[in-house]
């Protein structure tokens, strides 16, 4: 059948294992990258008071969406692996074998 689509349930499944082994670890290492400064507004100069005020917000808003991402990442990862199983069942019981 020239038309026939071909759908590799393997290769989806390397999908979302390199989002869990290559993706997952970079945010969790920008969250522990962020996690690990240590400036406080305070240490900032006078002239930069703005930034001062600003800058533990916007960190702490930083750090939380990191978060926020990694757990969707994940959730993509699981959700994709969760589709390369329904394809293989489905290919495995549309397939006709000969008995």
């Amino acid at each position: 059948m020239s038309g026939e689509i071909q759908i590799n349930s393997n290769q989806i499944k390397k999908h979302a294992d390199d989002l869990t082994n290559r993706i997952v670890p970079k945010v969790e290492k920008a969250r522990s990258t962020l996690n690990g400064v240590n400036l406080e507004g305070g240490d900032l100069s006078i002239t930069g008071t703005a930034a001062a005020v600003a800058y533990p917000g916007a960190l702490q808003f930083a750090f939380e969406t990191l978060k926020t991402h990694e757990d969707q990442i994940k959730g993509f990862a699981s959700n994709v692996e969760a589709s390369a199983k329904n394809w293989k069942s489905g290919e495995d019981h549309s397939t006709v074998k000969q008995v």
